[in-house]
């Protein structure tokens, strides 16, 4: 005799028939988070630390394997996939992939009139879908295989200069200046708009970077403010006022950085910053005679690095978790840190570039270990592509470093 279904198997199986359908129809509805790739967006990970899950070259003699030419200047770090393949934004190419093993493009996002991407990284997800932003006031979403999702347009003119952060439901959050607005955006892994809040103020050249439990965005105004924002809802939590006047807010980079314990840092004028998550009290500052227009890095153990100068005299810190100098590198040649962040090996190992040198520096008091000359003119910082291998760009060029 065969028993009827009961109503709540039957209930199971319509949901289940409708998932499937959905998934079919809208695969973009899928929870994405960030990939857990070698290096799957600026500064490496949600908190913005810039710190590996590898090492990269030992030295002390490492070579470049390869190098590939951009179609028009990068200035914003490429990003690496679960797989290795590279993410490049650069000249009116919104993204290429790249071929790993020996640079060649794997294929150009070539959609009508592409826009720029200016100073924003790629973002990648772990369902392989690739975020970007352009100065065509628009946020792109792209297939693993190249092809356009979609593209949210910005409701106002104004750059998406930031570099896309993801969280672990796939929502993706950027912001854009929006002629000096601010708009900070969520939006949906279907590119339907999630909320949207106006911070006040300059949101360029950028990364958001997320909570340890992923409820709060943090994001700065042009080295000018600080807020916090529930990832929710968008609503503005609070916001903590710096005063003064920014360096160059166009071309510096003021991204939030995330501790462990949930402490926010950034780098903005002449002062490294530590910042209360509760309730964005200032709890030190560190205040060299120097400018700073790169966000810090941060080792494990909660040491900041930072790159900053003072006329074209580029000095490299180290400030230990609670606001004090542990040590610092002044760089052999004339030059200045800006938007150029370091990047840091799971073996602490630090790697810097700096106009014309990459360097790789001992964390414990600061001296090179090794350092490798390449043509002048970092626009970004060296990021760390897998197990022994450093990225790192100059002008038109991205050189893969291995020893």
């Amino acid at each position: 005799m065969r028993h009827p279904r009961s109503s709540q198997t039957r209930n199971i199986l319509w949901v289940a028939m409708l998932s499937a359908a959905a998934l079919a129809i809208f695969p973009g509805s899928v929870h994405a988070g960030l990939a857990s790739g070698p290096w799957p967006k600026f500064a490496h990970d949600a908190q913005n630390t810039s710190r590996s899950q590898f090492a990269g070259p030992q030295g002390p003699s490492p070579q470049i394997v390869w190098s590939h030419v951009a179609k028009g200047h990068r200035r914003a770090a490429p990003s690496v996939g679960p797989d290795g393949t590279i993410y490049l934004g650069a000249g009116r190419l919104p993204l290429s992939s790249i071929n790993p093993a020996n640079g060649d493009v794997i294929w150009p996002l070539t959609v009508g009139n592409a826009a720029t991407p200016d100073r924003s990284s790629p973002a990648v997800a772990s369902n392989g879908t690739v975020y970007i932003g352009t100065r065509g006031n628009d946020l792109w979403s792209i297939a693993q295989n190249g092809v356009l999702n979609w593209m949210f347009k910005v409701r106002a003119d104004g750059d998406v200069s930031t570099s896309p952060s993801i969280a672990a439901d796939g929502s993706v959050y950027f912001g854009s200046d929006a002629l000096g607005g601010g708009w900070l955006f969520a939006a949906n892994p279907d590119g339907s708009e999630k909320w949207f809040t106006p911070i006040g103020g300059a949101l360029m050249n950028e990364s958001p970077a997320l909570s340890q439990n992923g409820s709060t965005v943090y994001v700065t105004t042009g080295g000018r403010k600080l807020a916090a924002v529930s990832a929710a809802t968008g609503a503005l939590l609070w916001e903590t006022n710096l005063g003064g006047a920014p360096f160059g807010s166009r071309v510096a980079n003021y991204s939030p950085v995330v501790g462990a314990d949930g402490t926010i840092y950034f780098a903005a004028r002449t002062r490294v910053i530590a910042v209360d998550p509760d309730d964005g009290a200032i709890l030190w500052t560190f205040d060299p005679d120097v400018q700073f227009q790169s966000s810090p890095s941060l080792a494990a153990n909660g040491t900041l690095y930072v790159g900053g100068f003072h006329g074209l005299e580029g000095i490299f810190f180290a400030i230990s978790p609670n606001g004090t100098e542990l040590w610092r590198k002044v760089l052999p040649i004339p030059g200045k840190f800006v938007n150029n962040q370091s990047s840091i090996g799971s073996d602490g190992k630090i790697y810097v570039s700096f106009e014309s040198l990459l360097l790789c520096l001992n964390p414990v008091n600061g001296n090179t270990l090794w350092e490798l000359s390449l043509p002048p003119g970092a626009l970004s910082g060296p990021i760390i592509g897998g197990a022994g291998i450093v990225y790192a760009s100059s002008g038109n060029r991205l050189f893969k470093i291995m020893d």
